[in-house]
């Protein structure tokens, strides 16, 4: 900010000697000091004028005889070309002093020269003689194109002469009479003569010499951006001279924005530099013919500047502007800005651009290692090194770190990178360390790394070699704390071990005297122990003595003392005086009583332990009067109930007056749990204080001691009383203690006491300790968190019988982890205050973190909650604006004003008032009256003047700042922009003791309504022996009725005295909750809202901000909104980022560049070409896929995505599989997000199409959304009400199941002609194992009538499931199959080739007119497909749904199938043709009636295939289709029969018809692939009802027949010869013994009956009889290479031998 006012600036600039004219388009510097001057740039031509200083003018000491005139200096001019930026330094001459007063001739002028194209020298002038004596004469001018010698000054008379003039420079100073001579005017003139009249007179000074710059400046190239001149960035700064002269407000190409510092007014001129590699660049300014500068920095193009920063004056030179920054983005140019302050006065400056150099590594480590002198906790060093920073570590490990690496900063958040157990000491340039907060007897080591990271960039850079090194192992630990316990002769003493580390042994000295300086010791002292001993039992002292004991711990180094005072018996009690005493002590109530009269006893004290004594039952009370002297005192009574010889403990002052009184009466109750025998009980009466010690000497007092005998109650019986349990406090700070205690319990003899506690609100309940058999309170400590439940169980042994208290409840505080009382939200890791989780690479397990935003959970103001926070004031506590109870106490401050509403239980402020004694009340009518300081009361309160309503107090207690301090407040804004008043009180005194200080201070912040009080300082106010105010103080809040409070823990009027060091309270309104909370995705809260809870869990695919925003309604109707940004970091992605086209198949639409690969994470970012993966059965690959907000990744036709694991598709992202395209996933990863996918079938209205959804939550509606939802269909398999539970279809509206089939009609709109229909299923892409229900009833007895239709049931019509495709890609039929075994072997799919017709029958689950053909389903398997080759390749597509039949032989009528992505893959293509080996043979078989129908079957001779029935290779046949050819196997018709190869010519296939109605029929080749394509292999078709072979190679077979069912007519065949059965040859040659791991024999004609095996030698190895099948493995021959005959006799009776080596 500025503070010079513009009047003033050109008087600076004078008397800095330089100065700058213009005149149109001439500028001039003047120089009148030595110095130097650079040519600006564009100047070429330059005029330099010098002139020499003048001689001073003589003095006179006689009448009538002036001083001589100085001579002038020379005068000097040059008009010279010059290069812009050239410097010259010139000297300028100082004018000659005046003669001294009638005694000295003047001063000779000084000569001014600069070396302008040659020395140029302008002589000073000469002094002038005193009285009348010779001239000055002037300077000598050499080396100018002009040379003018000075003129000589005016010889002295009556006056004193006249100094020289300067040529073309100033007038000779005129010389004086009877006066001093007069000084020569500037530049160059001579002094005149002083003349001595009535006293002698000195002569005038001669003028300073000058220099002049003359030159044009050409049009300024710089006045506007466009024409911004770049600056060379070098590592140290080297300016460059320019000039605003004559520069205009920039509004080329267009008006920049205002710089907005630095009172710009135009006249600006600019620059630019390139931002280099490492961001950081420093432009700065120096003073030149322009003093005061301002500078702006812009981003963009000239057209369209962006204002990056403005500075003022923050050079070092003067009023100079210099701007730095860092993490500029590389490559960005820059725009400099410059201007004069308030642009009247300009003119030249400097500029220069700096960067800094890369740092370099340092050529050595530290060295010089120097322990300083080591404590227990510090271990101080030096060291010495050339490097400019050094990395300091600790270890207790000789073993180095880890190199530091280079460009790592390291912290203790980081430095665990480089081993276990390292701290970081310092890191910077300091070569000393402290070295502190260390644990004793341990050794330290300290390596210590160089490194260079100061004025250079890239840095931090090590040096490699090893660290310098020091170690040293520390004194050990003060012992501390000393505890004592004394009896009447001895003293015990205990510490903690100061073992520490335990580097070397140790040993304690303890010693102890009787007088405070230790020169007194007691026998023996001092003591040496031994560590592990930490006790020490010193015996033998004397009865109620005062000892001084000191203690320290050494392991060759010794520690610091422990000191303190231990007193044998009872504490001693004295009076200084004896004026006042306790007349009469006297009991009733016990068994025994006191009555003790008594005068004033000897030194203050009377002990009348053992003869007055008072005797009461446990748990019984017994009465007291006391009477003092004279006057009135205060009187405590004090009883040792713990017999622990003092009067310390809780509960053990058991009467207290309070105030003043000369006698007093009252009730003492033997607490529960007190020991059986004789107590101690003090009576103390103190003239001057109202609460008088126990111990200690006093003046105007008296104590006496008596005795308390307990007696043990009398037997328990019946059930005890448990009593009431409390917790004192009952709140508490983690790890603070705490004590319950209980009152009401039974006093009784054989009784026991069990404390219990719970952590559960008492669902559970856990033993403290052991059960005692007398009552004693129980000391706690707090949890870590949460709140624990107490209660005290009492049991009578005589009764058996057991009680339990009341419950007391013990919390927990925890600091609130929110920083400020303004509405805010912070957002990070979860557990991370606020920082951004760890980076997660891309290819990790899970990416899943959990964020957390941090916020006031704020509340309407009805009530409030009370929390600790951490100590951080959010402003000074002193120099606040406005002072209030200045010098004054006891009064409440005048109104003060808030400039925002605050509301305080329920109502709106806009002002307050504040009390001297730390009280501010929304009271305004107290405004300037008196303020209460004494009370004795807890709040809430009504009525008390005092603790007034309507008020916050904090800390409330009688403080004097009419003796000291300050108190006051101010209105300040927040670094979030909140506002706040704060109220502070600084160092004032309290009441009574001044010097004791109290410091604190609430705030009140705005919006949020949350008050918070800051304690630096609170004590309590001490006088004497007593305790001012009874020490009362309070911290908290309470409404304008004085019904409702919140006040701190322990913090309340009457609560126990306390006192406080940076401690910190929040009011918080906990009223119903005006704060909600929503995250964002994206770094603003524009992006799709994610969850609604604190605590957010998200799976980032890719580098992700989130925004947490929190609003709030307040009080005044008005809502404010508060966010922050944290961002999950994914590393190791291939992103998408289409700079080149759309193509995913070019490396350089990849960012790093090349296409992604399998090991691949891919992102698809949100570009202007979205990617698409195209071309001819192209597969993109990836390990996992994520689509971001607004992008979208197309597959076209015929194309794949193969993915490892995932797929996440953000909110508005898109993943497009067109038809045929598929996304094939080989890990069992979830899915996110919804993808598009469009399968395409050319369809009629009529046709039904077979679904499966290949995603997640898919309607069956939206298939066709111009279908009727009653036209939507499922396959129920079994339903017990229909006979033997058949199937039948069922509504399939809903949303689909995975793996489950639907059919749907097609849409209104279509017609009879067959029009391309879309699907597009639109949800999460399914993956991974997929389970689907499958069932089936019971029946397996045959055909029957199913009620409902003419078409006979089957065994199989309750086994039907229809299932589907899950996938959005291709799933292999075959592997599906061979995979789920309780399904038959095959699998049907509907062709919806034929329209319905009332020609066709009816189903067998229903009876209508219409009818559609079973025949359009067709049946694949191992063997091939029913309808022929290319009609399907065995990859069942996505989306599609197809029959299965689920076996009688399954385990369970309820099971599975499964799907897994092993049966998907990117060579599964729906376009492709299935394909075969020539090795293998197939015909498909046409039967045709006569009016077109027909039907199909497929015989295929293939690998895997035998003659039995083979479950992956064989499909029995529809039963229920009225036109049918199927081939036998056995009595089961089969539309689909695999034959075993190799290929016998001799074979038979038997083959049977089903016919609608009588007729012509025929049957024909309809396809062959295979051998079969070979022409020379006969196919012929043998009629067995008219005895005819037909070769189906010349043409179709055309046969009559009736209706029905014909097994058995005909059989296929290929050879027309007529063989028997039993022929021998046939069935040799349809005969093998295979030879291969395992020995078996094969026929493919008859079935083998049995099988016997034989040796060479005819020994009979092994018999399998009953074989009754095809093929036989002969398991129980084991190979040995060795010569075999095999008997095979057949089910014709042929007996077969085969040879075989096995």
């Amino acid at each position: 900010m500025k503070t010079i006012p513009n009047s003033l600036k050109n008087f600076f600039v004078f008397l800095f000697f330089v100065f700058t004219t213009i005149s149109f388009s001439q500028t001039t510097d003047t120089f009148t000091a030595s110095g130097s001057w650079t040519v600006p740039a564009g100047v070429t031509s330059v005029t330099v004028e010098i002139w020499g200083a003048g001689g001073g003018g003589g003095g006179s000491n006689t009448n009538a005889a002036g001083g001589s005139g100085g001579g002038s200096g020379a005068y000097v001019s040059k008009t010279m070309t010059v290069t812009p930026l050239t410097n010259y330094t010139f000297t300028i001459g100082t004018g000659g002093a005046g003669g001294a007063a009638g005694s000295a001739t003047g001063g000779n002028g000084g000569d001014s020269t600069i070396n302008f194209g040659g020395l140029m020298t302008a002589g000073g002038g000469n002094g002038g003689a005193r009285n009348a004596g010779a001239v000055g004469t002037g300077g000598a001018a050499s080396g100018g194109t002009t040379n003018t010698n000075g003129n000589s000054g005016i010889a002295g008379g009556a006056s004193g002469g006249n100094g020289g003039n300067a040529p073309n420079g100033g007038t000779g100073g005129t010389g004086s009479t009877n006066a001093a001579g007069n000084p020569g005017n500037t530049p160059g003139a001579g002094g005149g003569g002083g003349e001595r009249g009535g006293g002698n007179q000195p002569g005038g000074n001669g003028a300073r010499g000058e220099i002049r710059f003359t030159y044009t400046i050409p049009g300024l190239s710089n006045d506007n951006c466009s024409g911004a001149i770049p600056l060379t960035l070098n590592t140290s700064c080297s300016y460059s001279t320019y000039t605003t002269v004559g520069a205009t407000a920039s509004t080329t190409p267009s008006t920049p924005p205002v710089p907005g510092c630095a009172s710009y007014s135009g006249g600006d001129v600019w620059f630019s530099f390139v931002v280099p590699a490492n961001g950081e660049v420093t432009v700065d300014t120096q003073t030149g013919g322009m003093t005061d500068s301002g500078m702006a920095w812009y981003t963009g193009t000239c057209g369209a500047l962006t204002l990056l920063e403005c500075d003022d004056d923050d050079s070092a030179n003067g009023l100079m502007s210099s701007i730095t920054r860092t993490g500029l983005t590389p490559g960005t140019t820059i725009y400099v800005r410059v201007w004069e302050f308030g642009n009247d006065n300009q003119g030249t400056f400097g500029i220069c651009a700096t960067s800094p150099g890369p740092c370099t590594t340092p050529g050595s480590q530290a060295t010089g290692f120097t322990a300083g002198t080591i404590t227990s906790n510090s271990f101080p060093a030096t060291f010495s090194g050339t490097a400019n920073s050094y990395l300091v570590i600790r270890s207790t490990s000789a073993t180095p770190p880890t190199q530091p690496v280079n460009g790592v900063i390291y912290t203790a958040a980081n430095i665990g990178t480089l081993g276990a157990g390292l701290t970081v000491v310092q890191d910077g340039t300091s070569t000393s360390i402290a070295g502190t907060g260390l644990t004793g007897n341990t050794r330290y080591y300290y390596y210590i790394y160089a490194y260079n990271n100061t004025g250079c960039s890239g840095g931090p850079l090590y040096n490699t070699s090893g660290p310098l090194t020091g170690n040293a192992v520390t004194c050990p630990a003060t012992p501390s704390p000393v505890t004592t316990s004394s009896t009447l002769t001895s003293i015990n003493f205990s510490w903690p071990s100061s073992l520490g580390g335990g580097i070397n042994a140790v040993t304690y000295q303890l010693q102890v005297t009787t007088d405070a300086g230790y020169t007194a010791n007691v026998a023996g002292s001092p003591f040496t122990i031994n560590d592990p001993t930490t006790t020490y039992n010193l015996t033998g002292l004397t009865a109620n003595t005062t000892y001084y004991y000191r203690i320290r711990a050494n392991n060759g180094c010794w520690s610091t003392y422990t000191t303190g005072i231990a007193t044998t018996g009872y504490c001693t009690f004295a009076s200084t005086t004896s004026t006042y005493w306790i007349s009469n002590f006297s009991t009733t109530g016990g068994s025994t009583n006191i009555n003790r009269n008594s005068t004033y006893s000897a030194g203050g004290y009377g002990n009348y332990s053992a003869t007055d004594i008072v005797t009461q039952v446990l748990g019984q009370s017994f009465n007291f009067s006391t009477t003092t002297s004279s006057g009135s005192h205060g009187i405590n009574i004090y009883v040792d109930w713990n017999n622990d010889l003092d009067f310390n403990d809780a509960g053990e002052l058991v009467y207290a007056s309070g105030a003043y009184v000369s006698s007093t009466t009252g009730t003492i109750t033997i607490p529960g749990g007190t020991t059986v025998g004789n107590h101690r009980m003090r009576v103390v009466a103190n003239y001057l204080d109202t609460n008088p010690s126990a111990c200690g000497s006093y003046s105007y007092t008296e104590a006496e001691d008596y005795t308390i005998n307990v007696l043990a109650p009398a037997a328990c019986a019946g059930t005890p009383n448990a009593g009431t349990t409390t917790t004192t406090p009952n709140t508490g700070w983690p790890g603070s203690n705490y004590t319950v205690s209980a009152t009401g319990y039974s006093i009784a003899s054989n009784l026991t006491f069990q404390w219990q506690f719970s952590t559960d609100a008492g669902a559970t309940w856990t033993n403290a300790g052991a059960a005692t058999s007398t009552y004693s309170n129980y000391s706690a400590t707090a949890p870590a968190s949460g709140i624990v439940h107490w209660r005290l169980v009492v049991t009578c042994t005589n009764s058996s019988n057991t009680a339990t208290s009341t419950t007391g409840i013990f919390t927990t505080m925890a600091v609130s982890n929110v920083v400020t009382g303004c509405p805010n939200v912070v957002s990070g890791g979860l557990g991370l205050n606020g920082a951004d989780p760890l980076a997660i690479n891309c290819t990790a397990s899970s990416t899943c973190v959990d964020l957390e935003a941090t916020y006031l959970d704020l509340g309407e103001t009805t009530n409030y909650i009370v929390e600790p926070i951490a100590y951080n004031p959010p402003f000074a506590f002193n120099g606040l604006a406005n002072p209030v109870s200045v010098n004054t106490d006891d009064v409440w401050s005048p109104i003060v004003p808030l400039p925002f509403d605050f509301c305080f239980f329920g109502n709106t402020y806009n002002q307050c008032v504040i009390g001297s004694n730390g009280i501010l009340s929304f009271n305004t009518s107290l405004a300037g009256s008196s303020s209460g300081y004494s009370f004795s009361n807890n709040i809430p309160i009504s009525g008390d003047g005092r603790l007034v309503e309507n008020s916050i107090f904090g800390v409330f207690h009688d403080i004097n700042p009419g003796v000291g301090g300050q108190v006051g407040w101010e209105l300040i804004t927040l670094p979030t922009g909140c506002r706040a008043l704060v109220a502070s009180w600084s160092d004032v005194p309290m009441f009574d003791e001044n010097s004791i200080l109290y410091t604190g201070m609430m705030v009140l912040y705005e919006n949020s309504n949350i008050i918070e009080v800051y304690i630096k300082e609170k004590n309590i106010d001490n006088f004497g022996a007593g305790t001012w105010n009874d020490g009362n103080a309070i911290v908290g809040i309470q409404n304008a009725t004085g019904t409702l409070a919140s006040v701190a823990p322990g913090r309340n009027g009457l609560d126990p005295n306390w006192s406080a060091t940076n401690e910190a309270w929040r009011f918080v309104p906990n009223g119903n909750s005006i704060a909600s909370i929503k995250w964002y995705e994206g770094p603003t809260a524009t992006g799709p809202v994610l969850g609604t809870n604190d605590i957010l869990n998200v799976c980032p695919t890719a580098t992700t901000t989130y925004t947490a925003e929190i609003t709030y309604t307040l009080c005044d109707g008005r809502t404010i909104k508060e966010t922050d940004t944290t961002t999950v970091t994914v590393n190791g992605a291939k992103t998408w980022n289409g700079s080149v086209s759309t193509d995913w198949n070019v490396a350089n639409n990849w960012t790093p560049v090349g296409v992604p690969t399998a090991m691949d994470c891919v992102v698809i970012a949100d570009t202007a070409n979205d990617p698409i993966i195209s071309g001819t059965n192209y597969n993109g690959l990836g390990l996992n896929l994520t689509v971001n907000n607004n992008a979208t990744l197309t597959v076209t036709p015929n194309n794949d995505l193969t993915i490892t694991d995932w797929v996440n598709i953000n909110t508005t992202g898109d993943l497009v599989l067109q038809n045929s395209a598929s996304l094939i996933q080989i890990d069992n990863d979830v899915n996110q997000g919804t993808m598009h996918m469009t399968r395409t079938a050319n369809i009629r209205k009529l046709d039904y199409v077979y679904w499966s959804s290949p995603v997640t939550s898919f309607a069956s509606s939206a298939i066709s959304p111009g279908t009727p939802t009653s036209y939507i269909y499922k396959w129920t398999p079994t339903i017990p009400t229909n006979t033997n539970f058949f199937g039948n279809w069922a509504s399939g509206n809903e949303t689909m199941a995975l793996g489950k089939g639907y059919i749907v009609r097609g849409p209104d709109s279509f017609t009879a002609t067959l029009a391309p229909f879309n699907a597009v299923f639109a949800g999460t892409p399914n993956n991974g194992i997929i389970t689907t229900p499958i069932s089936r009833g019971t029946w397996n007895g045959g055909t029957y009538s199913t009620g409902v239709s003419t078409t006979l049931g089957t065994n199989d019509d309750d086994n039907w499931n229809l299932i589907g495709n899950p996938y959005p890609s291709a799933v292999r039929a075959i592997d599906f199959l061979t995979l789920n075994t309780n399904i038959d072997g095959f699998i049907k799919i509907w062709t919806h080739g034929t329209l319905p017709s009332t020609a066709i029958a009816d189903p067998f689950y229903n009876n209508y007119v219409y009818n559609y053909t079973p025949g359009d389903y067709i049946t694949y398997n191992s063997s091939g497909t029913s309808s022929g080759p290319g009609v399907f390749n065995g990859n069942i597509a996505a989306g599609q749904g197809f029959f299965v039949l689920m076996k009688h032989t399954s385990l369970a009528a309820s099971e599975n199938v499964t799907f897994n992505n092993s049966m998907r893959s990117s060579t599964y293509d729906n376009a492709q043709f299935f394909r075969t080996s020539n090795e293998n043979g197939r015909i498909w078989l046409d039967l045709v009636a006569s009016n077109g129908s027909n039907i199909r079957n497929l015989v295929a001779y293939t690998d895997g295939a035998s003659n039995d029935r083979d479950r992956l290779y064989d499909a029995i046949t529809d039963e229920k289709l009225n036109l049918n050819l199927y081939s036998l196997i056995g009595e089961t018709p089969m539309t689909i029969q695999g034959r075993t190869l190799p290929f016998d010519q001799n074979d038979r296939v038997p083959m049977g018809v089903k016919i609608p109605q009588d007729g012509n029929y025929s049957i024909a080749i309809g396809v062959v692939d295979g051998f079969f394509t070979d022409e020379n292999q006969e196919i012929y078709l043998e009629d067995k009802a008219t005895n005819v072979i037909h070769n189906l190679r010349e043409a179709p077979y055309n046969f009559t027949s009736v209706a029905g069912n014909h097994a058995n007519r005909f059989i296929l065949r290929y050879t027309n010869e007529t063989l028997g059965n039993d022929d021998v040859i046939s069935d040799e040659a349809n005969l093998w013994v295979i030879s291969s791991d395992i020995l078996s024999v094969k026929s493919t004609k008859n079935t083998i009956q049995s099988v016997r095996a034989f040796d060479v030698l005819g020994r009979h190895l092994a018999y399998y009889p009953n074989v009754d099948g095809y093929e036989v493995p002969l398991n129980t021959i084991q190979k040995n290479n060795a010569g075999l005959i095999i008997q095979v006799t057949l089910s014709n009776g042929t007996v077969v031998s085969k040879k075989a080596i096995y």
